[in-house]
């Protein structure tokens, strides 16, 4: 076939055909586009992640297939159209979630999503860590999870070492830092030779999946634990003044986790933004897990009896449980960023709490904490809140480097007088 025929094909040659010639034209265009959006990943160092190579190469398919099908106009635009939906769903919604317009982005596995591949469902806590999980920020910043689905690196025993393991949620897991600088490995640091410290820390983990961390899972490592460290209170008063409370959180905390892992069987990521789109739609009407209850009240004031009562004998049942195996119990209350808490707004994690009064809740339950703790002559450590500026959070409760540093140092003491290592 010459080149004359060729162009004759695509509409090119007189009497020209223009449904075929514009139909090549905007195919050719977005090739074009498509074929700058990879440079561009390239650039930014994150063309090679799983989803977005196979989305690049379906859109090229897809545009080529289209110039391919000319002969065939009808066939052709619907094969573009689902192109340039495709195209522009990705990177509308990608360039919103930049910008901060949009909390999530339809781009396959986006380069700001490390939530993808990070967490699994799990039947009983929701969402647990995958294990060997590795992600490496466009900064530099890594985030790894070791053989046993711990955050961190590979813990290594000598005979006679100390084990010392630390519940908690992303405050523990330290959401906002790297590998290298959480609390559990400078605290691992800090304590020197003879003692390990392991990570259970767990994005959303309150003292419900504690419980069942401690129950099920505590001998993870095969190896025993001296001390269990508890750090503690805000995913609890996250389900503040909720209605029907269920005692074990699983009529909203348990379902809203699912979502906020994005471990839903529906949830996961695709190489394109249409079946993500069906397959979450699709999950509204297949999946077993519901959605969390509508809230249809507003933000209320003071404390939650309820709530009181379920934290109590959740601390109660940690305390009970380790002294199953002589482990021994350390509680820490929580402490957040007082300098961001001053508004009448509420936020999605704290729906019925207004944020100037998640510190005041959040102090009462670490005095309830402390209560506790004292009475059934098991250690507390007691973090000073004055000791944190601004500067040392990322956000209302999540450590920066220099916070996690800071508690870190603070906890040291407190933690080696109450777990030494064996003689």
């Amino acid at each position: 076939m010459n080149s004359t025929k060729i162009l004759a094909y695509f509409g090119f040659v007189r009497p020209y055909n223009f449904n075929r010639a514009i139909l090549v034209l905007l195919s050719a265009f977005f090739v074009f586009l498509t074929i700058c959006l990879a440079a561009f990943l390239l650039a930014e160092g994150t063309l090679g992640y799983k989803f977005n190579v196979s989305f690049i190469i379906y859109l090229l398919v897809l545009f080529v297939l289209s110039i391919a099908m000319v002969r065939f106009p009808g066939v052709s635009l619907i094969i573009l159209f689902v192109g340039v939906l495709e195209f522009s769903l990705a990177t509308i919604s990608e360039i919103g979630y930049r910008k901060n317009y949009l909390a999530n982005s339809l781009f396959p596995n986006n380069w700001g999503d490390f939530n993808k591949g990070r967490f699994k469902y799990h039947p009983l806590l929701a969402g647990v860590p995958v294990k060997g999980y590795h992600y490496k920020t466009r900064e530099g910043q890594e985030y790894s999870h070791n053989s046993h689905g711990l955050r961190g690196p590979e813990l290594e025993f000598s005979p006679g070492d100390t084990l010392i393991s630390v519940y908690g949620g992303s405050t523990t897991y330290d959401l906002t830092v790297g590998d290298g600088k959480t609390w559990p490995e400078l605290l691992d640091g800090l304590l020197g030779n003879g003692f390990v410290v392991a990570n259970h820390g767990m994005d959303g983990y309150s003292t419900a999946e504690h419980v069942i961390q401690t129950a099920f899972y505590r001998n993870k490592l095969n190896y025993p634990v001296t001390c269990a460290v508890y750090y503690i209170g805000w995913n609890d008063i996250h389900s503040a003044h909720l209605p029907n409370l269920d005692d074990g959180y699983a009529n909203y905390h348990m379902i809203f986790q699912v979502d906020a892992l994005e471990v839903r069987s529906t949830s996961g990521a695709a190489f394109s933004p249409l079946i993500l789109i069906g397959s979450r739609l699709l999950g509204t009407v297949i999946d077993t897990v519901p959605q969390p209850a509508e809230i249809k009240i507003g933000p209320q004031r003071g404390s939650d009896q309820k709530l009181e009562e379920i934290f109590k004998r959740n601390v109660e049942s940690l305390i009970a449980l380790n002294s199953v195996d002589g482990t021994i119990p350390i509680f820490i209350g929580q402490i957040l960023n007082r300098s961001q808490l001053v508004s009448d707004k509420t936020n999605e994690w704290m729906a019925l709490t207004m944020e100037k009064d998640v510190w005041p809740l959040q102090e009462h339950f670490n005095n309830i904490l402390e209560g506790i703790a004292r009475h059934r002559n098991v250690p507390y450590i007691s973090v000073d809140v004055n000791e944190f500026n601004d500067a040392d959070f990322s956000d209302i409760g999540h450590f920066s480097p220099s916070g996690s540093e800071k508690f870190a140092r603070l906890i040291l003491e407190d933690v080696k007088s109450s777990c030494r290592p064996h003689q």
